[in-house]
Formats: C-alpha cells, structure tokens, sequence
C-alpha cells in the first residue's frame, strides 16, 4: 500500500502505513520484511530532507539483511540497502561515489537464481546509474545503461511500469541535450504516456519539465506554455506535500523522544535551519534575479548603441585625443600626436573586423601587424581605452558574442564551449569568467534570459495576428 501511495506523492500516509507495518515486523519478528521497511523509510525521510533519521534506518537495515537466513533475499536486500546509499550520495552531489555502490548492488543483484528477480533490479540499478552518468554529463554511458535496462524490463514483461516510464524519460532528457529533438520528444511521449496512466505525480514533474524544454528549443511557445505551467504546478504540489509531511514527521518524532531533551534540540534547530535556509535561499535567489534583470537591461541597452561592431558609449571605436593630459602626461613624450591619431585609427579599424577573435592574438603580434612599437600600442590602448591589453581584448571578444547571442537566435541552441572558441578564447571557465564580470551574469543566464525575451514577443504577435 505504501509502495502505491508513495509513487501518487501521498507520503504522509505511505509512512504513516509503513510504520504499522514496521510495528508487525518486529513483533514476529520477521527480518526480511524488517530491512525492506527499513529501506523504504530510508528513502523517504532522505527525501522531505530528514537525512539524519533516514541515514539511522539504513544501518537498521543492514543489520536486520544480516539476520536473514537465506543467503539469496539476504543479498537482495543489502543490494537495496547499497542503492538507497547510493541515492544519499547523489542527492549530496557525489555522482563517482553514487555508480561505484550502485556497481556493488549490481554484483549482489547478478547472484539472484530467479531470472525474473535478477532482470528487474539490475534493471532498476542501471536506470539510477544511467542518472548519475547524466550529472557527470557522460551522454554515452548514460544512454548504454538506459537502453540496458529497457531491454531487461522487456524481457520480463514491464513494458508500462514506472521503470520503464523513468528510463524513457531519462533517455528522452539525454537526446534533448545532445539536440536530437526528433527522437527525443518519441521517448518523452512514451514516458509521458506510462506515467500519467499510473500517475505517478514526482516522476511526472520531471517528464513536465523535459517536455517543456523540448518544445521550447523547437519554438513551440503553445505547448512550452502548457507543459512549462504543469511542471511548475506538479512542483508546487509536491513542494507543498514535502512540506507538510515534514512537519507531522517532525512533531511524532517530538512526541515519541520527549523524554531525549538533546535529540529533540537537534531536531528543533535542524528544522529551523532548513526552514531559515530556505527562506534564504528565496532571499537571495529573488536578490539575484532583480540584479541580473537589471543588468540584462543595461547590456541590451548598450547594444542599441552599437555601429559596425564598434561600442561608441565605452570609447572603443575611433575617437580625437582627448585633451585632458592629467591622467598620463608623464608618458606623452613616448610619440607625437599624429602617430597616437594613427594608432588610434588602426584599432578602429581592427575593432570593426574580427581580428581579436583569433584565441592566439598578443600584443607583441597585433604591435607587428599596426608596424608599431608595443609600447606605444600599450600606451594608447591604455590611455583611450582605459584597459590593459588582454582586458581589451576580452571585452571586444564578449561584445561580439553578445551581438551574435541578440541578432542571431541559432546561436542560443550553442553550448558555451563552442560560444568560447568562438569568440577567442582558449577554455570554457575562462570565457565564462570574463562573461561574468563584464555582464554581471553567467552566459547561461544571459541566453535563458534573451530565450525568454525571444518567446514574450513571439506569444505578443501571437496575439496580436
């Protein structure tokens, strides 16, 4: 009973039925049910975030898998027990640590004699790998492990269980990512299909949200509309739930342990932390959000004043001597002013061409190419552009991505490697960087934000025509 309940997002009374159930168990006792229980409650106070409580029901669970007699259910429970383990360290982030206890499962699961038995939980095994290999983005070895378990699962006949549901989903995420979109939504359907005849509500949330993103990046704006709202509400409604057992978990725990003062401390402040982190966490998300709107603003307002590729507001393109001579007088006797105009008048021109998107560019070699000394090069660029050379450089390279990102919207569909080379620069983190610091936010947040700009002018034609 727990078991379907808990798939309809109806924890409170999955636990509540759990718990009878472990009261039976140890009245008989009966040891195999015991460290499936164990388990169960594991994985279910893992998930509204009492880890502490979940983490004591998996050491109860291995002691009680010991207790059992026959060796076969023994090794299949401390199979369940190692994935349950696995799940807590993924949900804290260790994706190598998370497929290296899953491989210790699968060794117990291959000892099972029935083959109906041994099929089903390596199948369910390799789909919780293939998730890990997701967050470690290694496509491959994720897609390997969810066509594995598909082919187990048809072997003994679940083709609409909520596995087979979760693997279709998860390979459906994978080919949406590598932008195979025609056989991506093919799997998301069938994913979609299986979980809303089962309603399985916490597996649909993730469905909703793979679906949403494909049609977003088809511009679909309809369907994203729609699936987008189902994913947001399925969230809220799970959020909701999550919360609400959390608390009637929190005041049994109090009522049961009134006589441990210290526990019930640890439990009181670890509430209220999380109550307050979390509060936090929306603080400064929301903080965030105002910042990056409003830098997203300036910079799409910069843009419009733009020529040729040349930001005339920062100074960059061609421009008089300024007559102001305080700021580094000592260093004009280094040229005369007709040759500080011609430097001048050939950075114009490079800045108007696309010569700084070239990764191996240097001072020394652009010095060589304008036939000048580098040290009058770095004088002007430092006295007119207000920059180092690199510094100038960079902010040229995110000027013209930026334009690209704007006036070409395929280029949103890039990833951020191919967006770096692109523009010049040699790595990833390093474009990412000096993204960040010259637009106030990460590439990833500036396209999600122009995506977002793009599909509120398509809806408003849309309503319009």
């Amino acid at each position: 009973m727990s078991d379907i309940l808990v798939k309809q997002a109806k924890r409170e009374e999955a636990i509540k039925i759990t718990l009878k159930a472990e009261k039976l168990a140890v009245s008989i006792p009966d040891y195999e049910w015991l460290a499936r229980i164990d388990g169960f409650l594991a994985s279910q106070y893992r998930l509204i975030g009492l880890k502490g409580l979940g983490e004591k029901y998996l050491d109860l669970g291995i002691e009680n898998a010991k207790k059992i007699e026959d060796k076969d259910i023994s090794d299949l429970y401390f199979g369940l027990v190692f994935q349950e383990k696995a799940q807590y360290a993924k949900s804290e982030k260790h994706y190598n640590k998370s497929i290296n206890i899953l491989k210790q499962a699968n060794k117990l699961f291959e000892k099972q004699k029935t083959a109906q038995k041994r099929k089903l939980f390596i199948g369910m095994n390799s789909v919780l790998m293939a998730e890990s290999f997701i967050d470690l983005k290694q496509n491959d070895s994720a897609l390997s492990h969810f066509n594995k378990s598909l082919k187990l699962f048809n072997e003994i006949g679940i083709n609409n269980s909520e596995f087979v549901s979760q693997a279709f989903n998860g390979k459906g995420q994978v080919l949406l990512d590598e932008q195979k979109y025609d056989q991506a939504i093919v799997f998301l359907n069938k994913a979609l299909k299986i979980a809303e005849a089962g309603n399985y509500k916490v597996l649909l949330e993730h469905i909703y949200k793979n679906v949403s993103s494909f049609y977003k990046v088809t511009g679909d704006v309809v369907n994203y509309n729609l699936y987008y709202k189902k994913y947001l509400d399925q969230g809220e409604d799970l959020e909701k739930s999550k919360k609400e057992v959390l608390n009637i978990e929190v005041n049994r725990i109090l009522k049961n342990q009134e006589a441990n003062s210290s526990q019930l401390k640890t439990i009181i402040i670890g509430v209220t932390l999380l109550l307050l982190a979390s509060l936090f966490f929306v603080f400064l998300t929301k903080r965030n959000q105002i910042k990056e709107n409003k830098k997203f603003k300036e910079t799409i307002s910069n843009l419009k004043n733009q020529t040729n590729g040349v930001v005339l507001d920062r100074d960059l393109g061609l421009t008089k001597i300024e007559s102001s001579k305080n700021d580094c007088s000592h260093l004009d006797h280094f040229m005369s002013e007709e040759t500080e105009q011609l430097i001048l008048q050939k950075l114009n021109k490079f800045e108007c061409g696309h010569g700084y998107t070239n990764s191996n560019i240097t001072l020394s070699k652009l010095s060589s190419e304008f036939r000048i000394n580098t040290k009058y090069l770095s004088y002007v660029i430092n006295k007119h552009k207000k920059k180092d050379f690199n510094n100038y450089i960079n902010e040229l390279r995110i000027c013209f991505i930026e334009k690209k990102l704007i006036s070409n919207p395929e280029y949103l569909n890039y990833k951020i490697s191919y967006l770096s080379s692109e523009c010049g620069f040699s790595s990833h983190s390093k474009f990412s960087a000096v993204f960040k610091k010259e637009k106030g936010l990460s590439p990833s947040v500036f396209i999600n934000k122009i995506s977002k700009e793009n599909n509120k002018l398509q809806e408003e034609n849309i309503i319009v025509k």
